[in-house]
Formats: C-alpha cells, sequence, structure tokens
C-alpha cells in the first residue's frame, strides 16, 4: 500500500472509531434518560371498592401520566443496551485490528491533539487553526505528520 493510501486509511479508520465512540456515548446517555423515567414517571395507581349488581370486589384505576409503560421502558433499555454492546465490540475491534490507542498514545502531545481535535472532536482545520492562531496548511502539515508518525514513517 502506499503511504497516501495508508494515510487514507487511517483516516478513515481514526473517523469511524471515534464515530463509534461517540454512539456508545449517546447510547449511554439514552439508556441513563431511560433509567431516570422508570425512577421518577412510575405510574399513580389508585384502588378502589366497587360494587354493582350483587358481586362486589376490588379493582383499580391507573392514572399514567407519560408515554411509555415500564415494561417498555425495559424493553427500549434493553435493545439499547445491546446496541450499545454492538458499537463497543466494533470499536475494540477496530483498536485491537489498528492498534489506534497504542499508536496515539506513541504520539507526542502537539500530534495528540491535533489528532483528538480533528477526529474526536470532529473540528474543521479551520476551527483548529483559529484555536491555535496557525494557518490552516499548518494544521493540515501536523495532521499529515501525526498521520505518518501513527503509521511509522
Amino acid at each position: 500500500m502506499r503511504i497516501d493510501e495508508e494515510k487514507e486509511y487511517l483516516k478513515n479508520t481514526l473517523k469511524n472509531y471515534y464515530y463509534l465512540k461517540r454512539l456508545e456515548k449517546e447510547y449511554e446517555q439514552q439508556l441513563l434518560s431511560l433509567e431516570q423515567s422508570l425512577e421518577y414517571e412510575r405510574p399513580i395507581i389508585k384502588a378502589m371498592k366497587y360494587e354493582y349488581n350483587g358481586v362486589s370486589g376490588s379493582g383499580c384505576s391507573v392514572n399514567v401520566s407519560k408515554e411509555k409503560s415500564p415494561h417498555a421502558i425495559v424493553n427500549s433499555q434493553m435493545k439499547i443496551a445491546l446496541l450499545r454492546d454492538d458499537v463497543i465490540r466494533k470499536y475494540q475491534s477496530l483498536d485491537r485490528d489498528n492498534r489506534l490507542t497504542e499508536r496515539i498514545s506513541r504520539l507526542n502531545t502537539e500530534s495528540q491533539i491535533i489528532i483528538n481535535n480533528i477526529f474526536q472532536r470532529e473540528m474543521t482545520m479551520n476551527d483548529v487553526a483559529t484555536i491555535e492562531g496557525v494557518s490552516k496548511q499548518c494544521v493540515s502539515k501536523r495532521l499529515n505528520n501525526a498521520l505518518e508518525e501513527m503509521i511509522g514513517l
């Protein structure tokens, strides 16, 4: 594989890796929200006695002020947890196959910041250039150097 192809492959791998990490966080937030729904929005059950044509008994009426029943919320939690677990397996596989964490940890601080800003935080090169107080070309060169360093050139 040519160097340019390797860098492009690594860029795409990093984009996918960090996309999956963000997706995992979204699923975690959804799970937390559903857990809070279960905790704070329990249905209010009012029991009452009734008597009709000589038949007596007890029954209940349920006043539910939410859209989903606890059963539906638990089902949603299970589905989201499965999706989250699948996402975790995928990004761990990408990391294992491409040694991303290891490669990033070997980068100098400047290169780690560039990789973090562009791939993890999804910043544009213009945004990074503005924050760093350098030109877009300088950011592009730093990114290129970081990718080459990760490849081992």
